[in-house]
């Protein structure tokens, strides 16, 4: 079996605004996506504030977002709203 690894790259200022109309529109992500994002945080851990968040861009294609922050916020296996 032929495995490849997946690789991320942490995207620059302007591939923050492409890469996420790409992939969800240009209205869907910063009135929809991000604020589900930022909304789920809240609820999986009850210690989160908000903050800048890192966007990824996948090697398959993908894309992901992580707080940027030195600070760990434990996270609660239940909904906390």
């Amino acid at each position: 079996m032929n495995q490849s690894s997946i690789q991320s790259e942490l995207l620059s200022d302007e591939q923050r605004i492409v890469l996420p109309v790409k992939l969800f529109g240009a209205a869907a992500f910063p009135f929809k996506v991000e604020p589900t994002i930022f909304d789920m945080a809240g609820m999986l851990a009850a210690e989160y504030q908000g903050g800048y968040w890192d966007m990824h861009g996948l090697s398959n294609g993908g894309w992901y977002m992580s707080p940027m922050s030195d600070t760990r916020v434990r996270h609660h296996p239940h909904l906390t709203r």
